[in-house]
C-alpha cells in the first residue's frame, strides 16, 4: 500500500514529561509505550506496514522508529522519542528511507518471538 500517514490516525506523537521528575517521567514513558504499541496493533490488524514500528539495536538498548510512509521497495521511518534513551541511528539519523523488505523483517522477527513468548506464558499457566 502507498501511503503516507495522517496526524491522529497512525502518526506517533510522544507525551512530553517536561523532566518533572523520574515517577512522572517514567509513566508518560509508558503511556507513549501505550500509544507506540496501539498504532503497531491497529495497523497489524489492517495488515499494513504503515504505522508499524521497528527497532534497531544501538549501544546499550534500541533505537526505535515508525514507518510513516511505503512506497514501492522503500519504507520512511522516523525516530519515536519519549520511550527512554532515545537513540538515534547515525547511518539513519532522525528520518530515513530504508529497504521495505527488511522494515518487513524486522517487524516479521518481533512479532515472532513475541507470538513465542505469549505462547511459553499461555503453557506456563496450563502447568
Amino acid at each position: 500500500m502507498n501511503k503516507k500517514t495522517k496526524d491522529g490516525e497512525t502518526l506517533y506523537k510522544p507525551e512530553k514529561s517536561d523532566f518533572a521528575g523520574w515517577e512522572e517521567s517514567s509513566k508518560a514513558m509508558e503511556r507513549n509505550w501505550a500509544r507506540l504499541r496501539k498504532i503497531d496493533a491497529e495497523a497489524k490488524s489492517k495488515g499494513v506496514i504503515l504505522g508499524r514500528h521497528i527497532s534497531e539495536p544501538y549501544a546499550d538498548s534500541a533505537a526505535h522508529y515508525q514507518i510513516i510512509a511505503v512506497t514501492g521497495g522503500k519504507a520512511m521511518v522516523v525516530v519515536c522519542t519519549g520511550l527512554g534513551d532515545d537513540w538515534v541511528i547515525p547511518y539513519w539519523g532522525r528520518c530515513a528511507a530504508i529497504d521495505r523488505r527488511y522494515a518487513e523483517e524486522s517487524i516479521r522477527r518481533r512479532d515472532g518471538i513475541r507470538e513465542l513468548f505469549r505462547k511459553r506464558d499461555q503453557d506456563d499457566k496450563h502447568k
